[in-house]
């Protein structure tokens, strides 16, 4: 019986990954190519091939592909798995001004912790952000973060800004 529901598990998987995973944008050093038209149009015909075999080539050309799978936003090519801490406040604010913030917690889940903070304030739209509030639970002891979002704070991955 065991075995059985693990076949039934890995054949999930295997279909998933290969056949139920959507592209949403290509990453190469710290350039992340977002979709076009045309782009979106490629990545459409691309969902035909399978997934692994897409991984194979991007892997071979120091490529990375951000893709949706089972509602997660992940990056391909990254397997730093961490822990974050028990996130209690994110916020997303315009200029110190506290009437501009942007409950961002519940979000937050949606997204691999490797991904860079550039590609999730884009790609939820949010362009002319100056500070992000954070309040976490991390080790027993509770935590207030402001981090000013500037050029080199964009390329963190979502995981650093707990560090």
């Amino acid at each position: 019986m065991l075995n059985i529901k693990l076949l039934i598990f890995n054949l999930r998987e295997l279909l998933i990954k290969n056949f139920k995973t959507k592209l949403i944008a290509i990453k190469k050093n710290n350039f992340i190519l977002y979709p076009n038209f045309l782009l979106k149009l490629i990545f459409y015909f691309l969902r035909l091939i399978p997934f692994t075999f897409l991984l194979y080539i991007t892997k071979k050309t120091n490529y990375q592909l951000i893709y949706l799978r089972d509602n997660i936003i992940q990056i391909s090519g990254i397997n730093n798995n961490h822990i974050l801490p028990i996130i209690l406040k994110f916020n997303i604010g315009k200029n110190n001004n506290y009437n501009s913030l942007i409950n961002f917690k519940t979000n937050i889940k949606y997204f691999n912790n490797s991904l860079p903070l550039k590609f999730i304030l884009l790609y939820n739209k949010l362009y002319n952000y100056d500070f992000i509030e954070i309040e976490y639970l991390f080790k027993g002891v509770r935590n207030n973060r402001i981090i000013y979002l500037n050029n080199n704070n964009l390329n963190l991955c979502l995981y650093e800004l707990f560090i």
